[in-house]
């Protein structure tokens, strides 16, 4: 016992030596510094920083594990014959030549492609470079809310694959080492899980697999783990948004009362099946097969599937949820018991209460959509007084609107993805392809129309009833019903093509009948206006590419040489009329002779239009789609056959 009471004795002896030794090193430490300039100190600080920042980099860049690549057939082919056909290919090529360079290229009046994108790219590399987009009339950087507040080169990461498919080397190189070397997603940045995985992850691997550069593929990994805790919710559907430093996950605050949104949970599955691919994971797989069993579970009103799902609940979300909707009836119903009910009165005291609650709401990112605050007052109160009548109680809990379901914006690349997966997986995922079909016959069914001149539209099921509008992010249906035609049910497969035919004829219209022969943002079909934007507000061209998507895909499968006619006509009125000296703009209203410019150079006009254009132009053993299969951004991913691939456990691909 003594002996052990010494041996504490001395233990504690020596370690209160140690604490008061370590403590006057401390201060000796202390005192140094404080000898130093501000400016010293900060350096050292810097440099333990960038020393962390370096330790975590190389923790996050530990080597994935060796895959067998896929059988990567068209990379570097496509020459078209036609020496037309190779000009003007050549042209859409070069649509961002510089300045200085064009001189070479004086004669080939046609090869605009290679023009239009040397154009956009050496611009943004000027003014631009790092940003996520370009203010190419500014002549500077931009982004958007959906990158966050970080910088984090969106244009660079969106346009790779497409500087290599045109053969531009040396600045598909700038664009790698600046990903390199300055690709940074430890930031404190809220950002779109959507977007990201499209341009960033998609992007990334398409790189990868084009160029066989390991960094690609490292970076995709990394990006991809920052987004997988907003998969954290009660139902496993992601969040829209995710702070990649702190994981914290939230919902659009327009979205149905805190819902996801179709087109964006569900979009994410040709990327994450990569990712599983590549790193050996399944994590990713799982992730978003999950999202898939869920839908099949749940009901869908005439087999459509909403916009909005809330991912607490698992419920379809409305676009007008249970609070809002009891307000709005309140106060319709307050106002009809009133005496003095004259139209006049009513216009006159409902704009003070909508506009009231508006401002209370709509400012926070809460408004209650359930009517359109473009529409006036009294289209307003005209849809909500019937409801009135079939309350018996104020405090009942009702929803006012039906379900929003849409194949463009909210809706769109959800069925896009259902086809792509049965094709990226050699077309053995028949789960994904029974999907595809279901939701493609009640779209069919119950949204697809033909107006009265004879153009066939798809509408959107809003508000218990069919709007008879259609977007231009639409128009990509008509290229998804092409490349689904083949190996669709009960021999329809002509059907199909045809009505892909048809779509592409109708957005060709919605650009032809426009003075500046570009699309409008959405067209009407009603009251004897036919392809034509109505409201202001939908006058604009933000460079889009789903028309021309759709040409090249008609183009690819018809060979029917007015769709390279077509996008023709729209490269040539790009470039007329959104090149400006800085790169290239959208334009506000397209039925203008005197346009004024939005001054953003979106990052898909380099990952989507100026590919689609230059793939239109180009011969079908450049990526033929045998082969590859393009995410949403028009990011090219091989198929993976089952040879290759470690996935064949999902029963849907025995």
């Amino acid at each position: 016992m003594l002996t052990s009471f010494c041996v504490s004795r001395e233990e504690e002896e020596r370690l209160r030596n140690k604490i008061r030794a370590d403590h006057e090193k401390a201060l000796e430490e202390a005192k140094e510094k404080l000898k130093k300039s501000r400016d010293e100190i900060q350096a050292e600080i810097q440099t333990e920083k960038n020393k962390v920042v370096q330790e975590l980099k190389k923790k996050d860049s530990k080597p994935l594990p060796p895959v067998p690549l896929p059988n990567l057939i068209g990379i570097n082919s496509g020459e078209p014959a036609d020496l037309d056909i190779r000009e003007k290919r050549n042209k859409i090529k070069e649509i961002a030549r510089s300045i200085y360079d064009m001189a070479k290229f004086q004669s080939f009046p046609l090869t605009n492609c290679y023009q239009m994108m040397k154009h956009a790219w050496d611009n943004y590399r000027q003014y631009g470079w790092g940003h996520n987009e370009l203010k190419p009339i500014a002549r500077k950087g931009h982004s958007t809310n959906i990158f966050g507040n970080s910088q984090m080169g969106a244009t660079i990461v969106d346009a790779l694959d497409t500087l290599y498919i045109m053969g531009l080397h040396d600045e598909f190189r700038e664009g790698q080492e600046w990903i390199d070397k300055n690709l940074d997603f430890s930031v404190n940045s809220e950002v779109s899980v959507f977007e990201v995985n499209i341009r960033f992850i998609g992007g990334l691997l398409a790189a990868y697999y084009l160029s066989g550069q390991e960094v690609f593929k490292i970076k995709a990994v990394q990006l991809a783990g920052k987004l997988l805790p907003a998969f954290n919710t009660p139902t496993g559907i992601p969040w829209a948004m995710v702070n990649l430093k702190s994981g914290v996950g939230r919902n659009w605050g327009w979205a149905s009362a805190g819902s996801s949104i179709l087109a964006e949970f569900g979009t994410l599955h040709m990327e994450f099946v990569h990712l599983s691919y590549l790193t050996g994971d399944p994590v990713y797989y799982n992730k978003v097969m999950h999202i898939r069993k869920l839908l099949q579970k749940m009901d869908r009103p005439n087999g459509l599937y909403p916009n909005y799902l809330n991912p607490r609940t698992g419920r379809w979300g409305q676009l007008c949820e249970t609070s809002y909707s009891e307000f709005c009836v309140e106060v319709t119903c307050w106002w009809s018991r009133e005496k003095h009910f004259q139209s006049g009165d009513i216009e006159k005291r409902g704009s003070i209460v909508l506009w009231s609650y508006y401002k209370n709401t709509a400012e926070g990112s809460t408004a209650c959509p359930c009517w359109d605050l473009n529409a006036s007052v009294k289209e307003i109160w005209l849809r909500i007084i019937p409801y009135c009548n079939d309350r018996a109680q104020l405090g009942t809990r009702q929803q006012l609107n039906r379900n929003h379901t849409s194949v463009g914006g909210l809706g769109d690349s959800f069925y896009e993805y259902l086809l792509k997966a049965w094709l990226m997986s050699d077309k053995m995922d028949m789960e994904a392809r029974k999907m595809y079909d279901d939701a493609i016959e009640a779209i069919e069914k119950h949204l697809i129309r033909k107006s009265n001149g004879g153009l066939t539209f798809i509408g959107e099921w809003k508000n218990g009833h069919l709007e008879r509008k259609m977007g231009h992010l639409t128009c990509f249906a008509g290229g998804m019903f092409a490349l689904g035609a083949d190996g669709s049910r009960d021999d329809k497969a002509g059907h199909y093509l045809q009505l892909g035919a048809e779509i592409a004829h109708t957005c060709h219209e919605s650009y032809d009948r426009t003075t500046l022969k570009l699309g409008p943002e959405a067209f009407k079909f009603d009251g004897g206006v036919e392809a034509v934007a109505v409201r202001q507000n939908e006058k604009y061209y933000i460079l889009r590419p789903e028309v021309i998507e759709t040409y090249w895909y008609m183009w690819r499968f018809t060979h029917d040489p007015k769709y390279r006619q077509w996008g023709w006509e729209a490269a040539q009125a790009i470039d007329k009329y959104c090149r400006v000296s800085g790169g290239f703009s959208g334009v506000k209203d397209v039925y203008s002779s005197s346009p004024t410019y939005d001054d953003v150079q979106q990052s898909f006009f380099l990952a989507e239009t100026l590919k689609y254009l230059y793939l239109l132009f180009s011969n079908d053993d450049l990526l033929p789609l045998d082969n590859w299969v393009f995410n949403t951004e028009a990011h090219p991913l091989p198929v993976l056959h089952l040879a290759n691939t470690t996935l064949s456990g999902n029963p849907a691909y025995r």
